[in-house]
């Protein structure tokens, strides 16, 4: 399916003939169809990368393993002729890791166009495009990228959870989008999952906004080996507590 034309993404310039001048060397991506790996991709961004508004626009996507940013060069090279430079990063609160860089801003662009959300995403409304929730593979590389992104694997009780911090006045928010991975999985996998719920524990950014925590379980050998299966997974080499 048709998702984007040369013509949606000039539209989101002022200047038309300053757009035409930009986007003409990238006239390759158009049209953008529908695929798997632009679902995985988006949700590769939506978990762990970050996608710089106006007018910086250009996006990063952060990693422990430096495998993992060459898997995300792949994705992003076949899809638009791209690459970008991989730093390394220490001392930060997450230890060590690496930021794969991407400074185009027509590309960050068309990724704003296609719904993945710029800035903090802890403090931004945003869902998951409608093409990926309404499609059953599209949906599963989606979720399969959330999982592995942002998910926690505890195989000796066979319990899988995901969460989402969300701004607490966004909280009408975090549980739609929560709520659709929630139903989705159930819809197109029957997977019994649990209601989305948040609970007392809560962060204070330096900023000082309360975040919450809006989350799910999946609970069960039959159901924990049920999504290990439809997702592809190997739960034992990932994240594993």
């Amino acid at each position: 399916m048709k998702l984007l034309d040369f013509k949606d993404v000039l539209k989101t310039y002022k200047s038309e003939k300053h757009g035409k001048k930009i986007l003409e060397k990238y006239r390759k991506w158009f049209p953008l169809y529908t695929s798997k790996e632009l679902a995985g991709l988006i949700a590769d961004l939506m978990c762990d990368g970050h996608l710089q508004g106006y007018p910086k626009l250009r996006f990063d996507y952060i990693s422990k393993y430096p495998k993992e940013l060459m898997r995300f060069e792949n994705i992003l090279y076949n899809l638009f002729g791209m690459k970008g430079k991989i730093r390394h990063v220490e001392g930060n609160e997450f230890g060590t890791s690496f930021i794969y860089g991407v400074n185009c801003k027509p590309l960050a662009r068309l990724l704003l166009t296609v719904g993945v959300p710029y800035g903090a995403k802890v403090l931004k409304e945003f869902r998951i495009p409608e093409w990926i929730l309404e499609d059953k593979e599209y949906f599963r590389e989606f979720v399969r990228r959330v999982y592995l992104c942002e998910g926690s694997f505890y195989k000796k009780d066979f319990l899988i959870g995901l969460q989402f911090y969300k701004a607490d006045y966004l909280k009408d928010n975090g549980f739609e989008f929560v709520n659709d991975i929630r139903n989705n999985i159930i819809k197109h996998f029957g997977i019994r999952c649990s209601r989305v719920y948040t609970c007392k524990a809560k962060c204070i950014r330096k900023d000082d906004i309360k975040t919450i925590p809006v989350k799910f379980t999946i609970h069960g050998r039959r159901q924990f080996e049920k999504f290990e299966k439809e997702m592809n997974i190997n739960i034992g080499s990932h994240k594993i507590k």
